[in-house]
């Protein structure tokens, strides 16, 4: 059985929305279901259902490119809790800026 997590994020600091995608099939491996995400097998399904959760106007988003569709399984930072750098604090890392991950 195949379950789905989306969750629309909006990053205050970037200005840039996306869609994020969890989901469990007992059936897939989980090398397989990033594939299938990946190569577009699924894709236009969870776009689908993108739009009945969150409108019209954000699966056109999802379409056009304007909102990124991410899996968590490629993208560890997004899962809440998470003990991944988040990309955008890698340039504090890098400038020895520290203080600011605490």
């Amino acid at each position: 059985m195949r379950k789905y997590i989306l969750d629309f994020i909006f990053d205050e600091f970037t200005g840039q929305s996306k869609i994020v995608l969890d989901f469990n099939d007992d059936s897939m491996s989980i090398l397989e279901i990033n594939q299938a995400v990946m190569e577009g097998e699924i894709r236009e399904e969870i776009t689908m259902l993108a739009g009945k959760m969150f409108g019209e106007a954000i699966e056109q988003s999802i379409r056009n490119g304007k909102i990124e569709l991410i899996c968590l399984d490629n993208h560890p930072e997004e899962r809440e809790g998470a003990k991944a750098i988040l990309q955008s604090r890698l340039e504090d890392v890098s400038n020895n800026k520290l203080e600011n991950l605490i």
